[in-house]
């Protein structure tokens, strides 16, 4: 202030020299007043102009301070991005690059700045489409690409790409350019994919392949055919040689199937133990469903070695249906191949192509497991008759047999149709409890009228094996308080030899609880009398196919069996039941081969409990000739 204060004096002196003479005399002439007014204004000038000068400094000095935190910002963005960032000018020379593209590239700052960056990633042959892509980058344009470029080692890395110019005062001066590796994340992706539609085990397309490919051949419309291949028995394989075995196997056959079908044709795992396949039928000479499943049983029919259990010879079941023989859908075509591969399994063949009387089995059962599923849980048109065991040698009756029954809305189903279904279904678990309750129910509605007598129920292998059926047996006759020495569990062979270290646990268990034990059909399953001293039973039925003089031909067979059946069981002290008596000579030839009880039409049908209570009254059966009672 001071300064600017000396700098207005001096120039009024200079302009007007009275003014120096007034104030160096200190006389006041007649312009002095206006004088300092003027200087007083000038002063006031200088100082305003003092204070915006200022003002200007520091607002320059905030905008160059903000400019380098900003640049210091964006160089530290530009660092440490995680995406691969390169600056190019107006000709794709490299100008600077991030850590992050060093690292995805494999190149060093040092090497590639001044350098093309398209001839380094692209290769020479290829940097054109590079520069044309920088060419819309330049004219301002939206790029975001996804493509392969080539590393620093020669490898390729997948890569996301962005660009965007660099625009100075309206002019575009470069771009940038972000990459982003997506290398790894694609062969996740391409690895997810493959689990889609690969069966990781075989390689082999998978079940949802093999329906797109169906689906896409029958919109083709070309003829071809659907093959459902089952291993027969694959089970017993895997619990004999181990899972990891197992699946070397699996793998194995996938190989031979895919060898013995051309390209045109697609195999597929299907899961477990099956594989589909589906083959061309076009062409001048095409294949026959037999020859299809011919080429099957040919690539599996030399043995498989394995590295620990030797060589394995293993089967298939191959149900077929074609297109459009057998239908213009798919899902219809691959019921018809189902409907032909369970065909092949319960008959025991090779080979089976669909027809029209499977179809019609097939819908027959479907309809049967329909209307079983909605009676069930209702107990609606199921009822238990009762067949009697009998001393062969008095006729009194020793026992009784619960034989489940259903009326289906007035139509009798047998029990060798809805039996068997509901056994495949899994509903024979809550059948078969209904069964054993309304069992005991009954057999203590007896007792309380003086008709004490022991009540046989069979027990399917699901139950034993699956049902904890030792808990819902305890509960069963505590809420029935029928006694538990007075119930038998009628158990089939075969189905405590499907799992025997298992069986023999809930065998012991059962026993604890009080009931009897006994083995049906005896003599019909394999390896009877090796596993006969493993389960701790208290009876045998010998099955009515070894009954003497039954019509084919073999009685001196038959009688040999039932003998050393007999004295198998005497050694171990076992009850030995004949089941299917249907003839006076056959009770008399028992009776002389030393078996004592009998069941069969002879001695009475199963009838109901009504008709039952009254055989039960008399207590004994007349043995002179076969019973003729309506099966109630």
């Amino acid at each position: 202030m001071f300064l600017a204060a000396t700098i207005v004096s001096l120039t009024l002196c200079l302009l007007l020299p009275d003014y120096a003479w007034a104030t160096t005399v200190g006389s006041d002439p007649y312009w002095a007043v206006p004088a300092v007014v003027v200087a007083v204004l000038l002063l006031s000038l200088w100082a305003q102009m003092e204070k915006e000068l200022k003002s200007q400094r520091e607002a320059y000095i905030k905008v160059q301070e903000e400019t380098i935190r900003q640049k210091a910002c964006l160089d530290r963005l530009f660092q440490t991005n995680p995406d691969g960032l390169v600056m190019l000018d107006k000709d794709g020379i490299i100008m600077d690059v991030n850590p992050a593209f060093e690292r995805i590239f494999l190149y060093r700052k040092d090497e590639i700045v001044g350098l093309c960056l398209d001839d380094l990633i692209m290769g020479k042959d290829r940097a054109y489409l590079g520069r044309e892509i920088n060419r819309k980058v330049l004219d301002r344009e939206q790029v975001a690409i996804e493509a392969n470029r080539v590393r620093g080692d020669g490898q390729n890395v997948r890569v996301c790409i962005f660009g965007c110019s660099v625009v100075v005062d309206g002019e575009t001066v470069g771009l940038y350019g972000l990459y982003r590796d997506v290398t790894e994340q694609r062969k996740v992706e391409e690895k997810v994919h493959w689990l889609a539609f690969r069966d990781e085990l075989t390689g082999l397309p998978n079940r949802v392949s093999f329906v797109q490919e169906g689906r896409s051949r029958v919109r083709k419309g070309n003829p071809f055919a659907i093959a459902h291949i089952d291993l027969k028995r694959f089970k017993n394989v895997n619990d004999t040689i181990g899972f990891m075995a197992g699946d070397r196997l699996l793998a194995s056959v996938a190989e031979r199937l895919r060898k013995a079908f051309s390209e045109d044709d697609q195999v597929a795992r299907l899961g477990g133990d099956e594989f589909g396949i589906l083959a061309d039928m076009s062409g001048f000479a095409p294949r026959t469903c037999p020859e299809i499943g011919k080429t099957v049983l040919e690539a599996l029919k030399e043995p498989f070695d394995t590295e620990d259990s030797g060589r394995i010879s293993l089967s298939a079941a191959v149900g077929l249906a074609l297109y459009p023989d057998h239908g213009w859908e798919w899902e219809e075509l691959m019921g018809c191949a189902d409907i032909a591969v369970n065909e092949a399994k319960v008959k025991g063949l090779d080979v089976v192509c669909f027809d029209d009387r499977m179809g019609h089995d097939f819908h027959r059962r479907i309809s049967l497991e329909r209307r079983m599923a909605e009676s069930i849980p209702l107990s609606r048109g199921f009822f238990l008759v009762y067949q009697p065991k009998v001393d062969m040698a008095t006729g009194s009756v020793v026992g009784l047999e619960a034989l489940c029954r259903w009326d289906d809305m007035g139509l009798f189903i047998p029990p060798d149709q809805f039996i068997p279904v509901a056994e495949d279904t899994g509903m024979i678990s809550e059948l078969g409890k209904w069964v054993l309750f309304e069992a005991c129910r009954q057999g203590r509605e007896w007792i309380k009228k003086g008709c004490a007598v022991p009540l046989s129920v069979n027990v399917s292998a699901r139950q034993l094996l699956k049902d904890q059926i030792e808990a819902h047996l305890s509960d069963i006759l505590e809420a029935s308080a029928f006694p538990s020495d007075l119930l038998e569990l009628e158990i089939t062979e075969t189905a405590l030899i499907q799992d025997a270290k298992q069986s023999e646990t809930v065998l012991r268990n059962l026993k604890s609880l009080g009931v009897s034990l006994s083995i049906d059909d005896f003599g019909t399953g394999y390896s009877s009398l090796g596993y006969l001293a493993r389960f701790d039973v208290d009876a045998l039925k010998i099955d009515k196919v070894f009954m003497p003089e039954n019509g084919e031909g073999n009685g001196e067979v038959n009688q040999a069996i039932v003998k050393s059946i007999l004295a198998l069981a005497q050694v171990r002290g076992l009850t030995v039941v004949a089941e299917g008596v249907e003839t006076d000579s056959q009770r008399k030839i028992l009776l002389d081969l030393g078996c004592s009880i009998g069941q069969g039409y002879l001695f009475g049908r199963p009838a109901s409990p009504e008709v039952t209570e009254r055989l039960l009254t008399v207590g004994s059966v007349e043995l002179a000739s076969p019973c003729v009672c309506p099966d109630s």
